[in-house]
């Protein structure tokens, strides 16, 4: 082999790694602002009072993706206090949800308190801010988790 051909081999192969680098690193930012304006738009449902299951559906999908999220951070990095605090922001949030359901089933209506909105307002600017400082993967590793288990849960369930 000639110089220029390894040369042109190693800047090939130079190439591709840097390609699958930027793939894996890749942030969501720009990408979350599609999932984000879902979150808000729920969000304003509970707010304004006109919210429905698919509402509640999608901020609990939130709630649980950011806490996948959060968990595996928690459990991989060495600096933790800020990820624990992420982690209380979906405690809060799945209390706030709870009540929510718990009230719905008996009412009939969707509707929040002063302090659930809090809540769940604490979460979409949790998740947007979380999100935007991850790698996209782990974005979509942690909405793959989260479905894969609630599909699991759906099926005992049924089953029983």
């Amino acid at each position: 082999m000639s110089n220029l051909t390894m040369l042109r081999a190693r800047q090939a192969i130079a190439k591709r790694a840097r390609l699958e680098n930027i793939q894996h690193n890749r942030h969501m930012i720009g990408q979350y602002d599609e999932i984000e304006m879902t979150e808000r738009a729920a969000l304003s449902a509970f707010r304004g009072g006109w919210a429905t299951g698919q509402h509640w559906n999608h901020l609990a999908e939130c709630r649980n993706v950011l806490m996948f999220g959060a968990c595996h951070k928690i459990a991989v990095s060495a600096v933790k206090a800020d990820h624990e605090a992420v982690r209380e922001v979906t405690r809060i949030a799945m209390g706030a949800l709870t009540a929510i359901r718990d009230r719905e089933q008996k009412t009939g209506k969707f509707g929040a308190n002063s302090g659930e909105l809090n809540a769940l307002h604490a979460l979409v600017e949790t998740s947007r801010d979380f999100w935007t400082r991850q790698p996209a993967t782990l974005f979509s590793q942690c909405v793959a988790a989260v479905r894969k288990q609630v599909v699991q849960t759906i099926q005992q369930r049924g089953a029983a």
